[in-house]
């Protein structure tokens, strides 16, 4: 399994050093919020920090990355304790618990919402 501080060593110090974020200056009327982004980036500029009415945030693409494969393998944690749950949950049922069973079950749908799993 590769961590945070494994990824960090394949990349460039140039991007290591980059600003983790940026915002695209689009511009400083907030009602040009309403129409699309400039053909061909016209006029668009960038900063480190929000200055104008219009901007687009814009994330390093490697902290991205590790951000999604944090993601997914905090979902296949969360999948694993959701089929330890289901079997408790079967377990409470054979001993006559409806209290429980009922709260397993709210915890158990809100598990799967929570990682996106429609499993039923």
């Amino acid at each position: 399994m590769t961590t945070n501080h494994e990824h960090l060593r394949d990349v460039a110090k140039v991007v290591l050093t980059a600003p983790e974020r940026i915002f695209l200056q689009v511009s400083d009327q907030e009602w040009d919020s309403d129409k699309p982004f400039p053909v061909d980036c016209d006029g668009v500029s960038w900063w480190k920090e929000p200055v104008l009415d219009v901007e687009v945030q814009y994330v390093r693409a490697d902290l991205f990355s590790a951000a999604e494969d944090g993601l997914a393998r905090l979902r296949g944690v969360m999948k694993r304790a959701l089929a330890e749950l289901e079997n408790y949950r079967s377990d409470c049922e054979s001993y006559e618990a409806p209290e429980l069973v009922d709260e397993l079950d709210a915890t158990i749908d809100a598990t799967r919402a929570a990682i996106g799993d429609s499993h039923e």
